[in-house]
């Protein structure tokens, strides 16, 4: 006999025994035989070959982990050894993963197995009479989104079956009991596909309808995950013999959601073509009524209210009534769920690709099914420390968004304007739910395109930002003032000299401008030496006001304070560093100005009597340029993204290179007015401003970086972002002289209102949403340790000691959940309200070894009863 093991491949004598038992005259088989000494048979006739149990279980584990093929594992087994077992290893394998499976559901290796019983549910999906306190039916209709069903469906074209000779008789071991449906719904679903007729789409034209290429005896397949929480849905799989039909995800669904359907109150359907699927759906299932009303397997084909969305990855590529109106953004009861759980699953599945689609019908389903439910265990077991992380990155968000949200609402003196746009929300949030009313629905995320500016008021807006804000004034407050403003030419100067790329007029003209300024810096500062020197002067003589403020500087740079640390990155707030090196002597004339303000001197001089009043003018000034910086920041920011949603609906190539010109340029601005604000900021600090002033925070280079302008343009993970404290004060859109400017502004602070509501109230469903998960997963453990350990007192009734040993191991695993999940929950919720009906939670469960045997042993104090 060929004996394979973990090492290698090798012949060895057997010789089996023939005795007879002691019941009967008859002997024990082979293959039983075999099986008790630690070896799986190759075969149950006459047994050729047999695989040590440790082979087989490192060869399941590096399927699993490194989907490694089996003809590579035979291949390093006869590196090792040279021989070939191939093919017995297939059957051999099968046979041995679904014995595997079949115990660890405490099922009996049967054919009828009962629908799904193999497959790994959600802990934390609402299941009722597992883990949902009774009486969740009474719950107020505006917590009815917690007992909500959230599911996705998607396709997956990788998962094909090549077109070659195959054993047209092979049938999968897991027939129906894992995540495939049944093959009665199968043959049925090859009925309904002829007599569903092509639909064009009204939207955008996507590889799920059809439009795409496919090949292979399967092309494909369509299943239902868990849109929280990332677990393929028991029976819920179909083999596509072409493009992801309709007919195909009804199928899915039907088969999928039985344990649900007639059960829950409220679905909430994930899927990338639901705007088109949605549009025959009661009628192809009023078709499958007329015509498979006789399937035993389906129970049910009403569906409950059904909040039907895109995914947050696939709403950009929909039109604008798809993209918002069935936005996971802006729907109640949906928390932070994005839709997208079936991509990151398909993303680890699709490895096994490469294997299953050289496998026959019933070997690709059993792979699959035993790869599909490794993945669920894995999720099962990080389930407790998941939603930890879950609530704890939901508390932070819900305080940011509700912080956010106040100050915006805080810098809005019009009360009335509040209430009306409250109002709009309420009824969005209720007319929003029926696709019915989206046409006539006033989506109040999106700008109003009768306020929206024209290219040509765009640009002129770019040019009165970077006009500057002139202001007169005389004595030591227009001295200061006057410096300010020749700081910022000098800056504006500098920029233009470093960009190199003028021509030979521009670059005259730019010569003519620095001589200008340089006469203009000459003549400030002879009156600057009249006004501001004989204060310093005599600041450095008396020195500061108040002697016990801190001892006379002792700085090389004294009287000036050191302005080394002015300058620097961009992520830590500060204005860039200006490199001498390399630069024309034009560059070097400028940069080589000094324009000494009271900011530039030094701590002890600027704390003298003398000098109070001019430190008092440049930090009016200086808080003055600051606000008129973060003004322009933010009217930058709005027009760049202005000019994005223009250039998206533009189609000739000459209007849209010109637009990314428009866009460059409004970046150049966002730029100059970030570090002009910079500036100013550090001019603040060296006057005496505290560091953690609210109002003048540090502004990094992420706070003028990312912002949409409208919901239809978001970005998957933006909502997990906080947002930039600059978007706190809208009061800046009040100050636009012309009405067409205000309106405008006054519409994008409107859109910043309701994007932010939603995201405050999505954050604190996405809260109330994972602290209810946490209870079900607790009483789902609960649940099923006590099942396991009523199949280990029915097993010690009927004397099957070793059954009864692995069902108290499998008890054991629900009870080491569960004392995780009390080292995680402790603290984020009520752990009294998670007991399970008549049930009792003893997470701190463990096992004990004495006399060397185990035991089952149990704290004598219950956690919750």
């Amino acid at each position: 006999m060929t004996v394979v093991h973990e090492h290698g491949i090798h012949a060895a004598a057997i010789a089996f025994c023939h005795c007879p038992t002691a019941t009967d005259s008859s002997f024990c088989p082979e293959p039983v035989q075999l099986i008790k000494f630690g070896l799986f048979p190759g075969s149950w006739q006459q047994p050729q070959t047999a695989y040590t149990i440790n082979g087989l279980r490192d060869y399941h584990l590096l399927s699993l982990q490194s989907t490694i093929t089996a003809l590579d594992y035979v291949y390093y087994l006869r590196r090792s050894t040279d021989n070939d077992r191939y093919r017995e290893l297939n059957t051999a394998m099968r046979e041995f993963t679904f014995l595997r499976n079949v115990r660890r559901a405490g099922q009996d290796p049967t054919s009828d197995l009962p629908a799904g019983c193999l497959a790994v549910s959600c802990p934390a999906c609402p299941q009722p009479g597992i883990n949902m306190l009774e009486g969740w039916r009474d719950r107020p209709d505006a917590e009815g989104y917690l007992d909500m069903l959230f599911y996705s469906v998607d396709g997956n074209f990788h998962h094909n079956q090549k077109m070659k000779p195959m054993d047209p008789e092979d049938y999968p071991l897991t027939q129906g009991a894992g995540y495939f449906r049944q093959a009665i719904l199968h043959q049925a679903s090859e009925y309904m596909n002829p007599h569903s007729p092509f639909q064009e789409s009204t939207c955008n034209k996507f590889g799920a309808m059809g439009y795409g290429r496919y090949s292979g005896r399967v092309s494909g397949m369509v299943g239902l995950t868990c849109s929280r929480h990332m677990f393929v849905f028991p029976r819920s799989l179909v083999d596509l013999v072409k493009g992801e039909g309709f007919a195909w995800g009804d199928f899915a669904q039907l088969s999928g959601l039985q344990p649900w359907l007639d059960v829950l109150k409220l679905f909430c359907r994930g899927y990338d073509i639901n705007c088109q699927y949605d549009k025959k759906f009661e009628l192809r299932l009023a078709d499958f009524r007329s015509n498979f009303s006789h399937l035993r397997s389906v129970r049910t084909t009403v569906f409950p209210p059904t909040r039907s969305l895109i995914p947050k990855f696939h709403a950009p590529a929909h039109t604008l009534l798809c993209s918002v109106y069935r936005s996971y953004n802006y729907t109640p009861g949906v928390g932070m769920t994005d839709g997208e759980a079936s991509e990151r699953i398909w993303a680890a599945f699709n490895a096994l690709a490469i294997r299953a689609k050289e496998m026959t019908a019933g070997h690709r389903h059993d792979v699959i099914n035993d790869f599909l439910s490794d993945l669920n265990v894995r999720r099962v077991h990080g389930m407790p420390k998941a939603l930890s992380g879950k609530h704890q990155t939901a508390r932070r968000q819900l305080a940011l968004a509700r912080e956010h949200l106040q100050y915006l609402e805080q810098n809005i003196a019009d009360e009335r304007k509040l209430s009306e746009w409250r109002q709009t929300e309420a009824v969005w949030e209720r007319d929003v739910l029926d696709p019915q009313k989206h046409r006539g629905l006033q989506n109040p995320y999106l700008l109003d395109k009768e306020k929206g500016l024209t290219e040509k008021q765009l640009v002129e807006m770019m040019k009165k930002m970077r006009a500057g804000r002139e202001e007169h004034s005389l004595g030591p407050l227009g001295i200061i003032h006057q410096g300010t403003l020749l700081e910022r030419k000098r800056e504006e100067l500098l920029d233009e000299l470093e960009l190199d790329d003028a021509t030979d007029v521009a670059l005259e003209t730019l010569k003519g401008r620095c001589d200008t300024f340089l006469c203009e810096v000459d003549t400030w500062t002879t009156v600057r030496d009249a006004y501001l020197q004989p204060l310093v002067d005599k600041a450095t003589r008396t020195g500061p006001l108040d002697p016990t403020s801190g001892p006379k500087s002792t700085s090389a740079f004294f009287p000036l304070r050191d302005m080394s640390y002015d300058a620097g990155s961009a992520s830590k707030g500060l204005p860039p560093v200006r490199n001498p090196k390399g630069k024309p002597d034009l560059w070097q004339d400028v940069h080589a100005v000094n324009i000494l303000l009271p900011s530039a001197y030094d701590a002890s001089i600027l704390r003298a009597l003398c000098m109070r009043e001019v430190v008092g003018f440049e930090s009016e000034i200086r808080r003055a340029q600051a606000r008129d910086a973060l003004d322009d920041v933010r009217t930058a920011i709005i027009g760049r993204e202005a000019y994005k949603i223009k250039k998206i609906h533009l189609s000739s190539k000459t209007y849209a290179t010109r637009a990314t010109n428009h866009i460059r340029s409004m970046e150049d601005g966002v730029r100059e007015a970030a570090n002009r604000y910079r500036r100013a900021r550090t001019a603040l600090l060296a006057l005496g401003m505290d560091e953690a002033d609210p109002e003048f925070r540090v502004l990094r280079k992420e706070d003028t970086v990312k912002y949409s302008l409208d919901g239809q343009h978001k970005t998957l993970g933006e909502s997990s972002e906080s947002k930039p404290w600059i978007w706190e004060r809208f009061t800046f859109s009040d100050t636009q002289g012309d009405g067409q400017y205000q309106a405008f502004f006054e519409d994008a602070r409107r859109v910043h209102w309701f994007r932010s509501s939603a995201l405050n109230k999505r954050w604190r469903e996405e809260l109330s949403l994972v602290e209810e998960e946490m209870r079900r997963s607790i009483r789902f453990f609960s649940y099923h340790r006590h099942r396991w350990l009523d199949v280990a007192e029915k097993r010690d009734l009927l004397g099957n000691r070793g059954a009864a040993a692995y069902a108290r191991k499998q008890a054991h695993r629900y009870a080491r959940l569960l004392h995780v999940c009390q080292a995680e929950y402790t603290g984020r919720i009520d752990l009294v309200r998670c007991a399970y009906p008549t049930q009792l939670i003893r997470p701190n469960l463990y096992l004990s070894r004495t006399n060397h045997h185990y035991k089952l042993c149990c704290e004598t104090s219950d956690m919750v009863q």
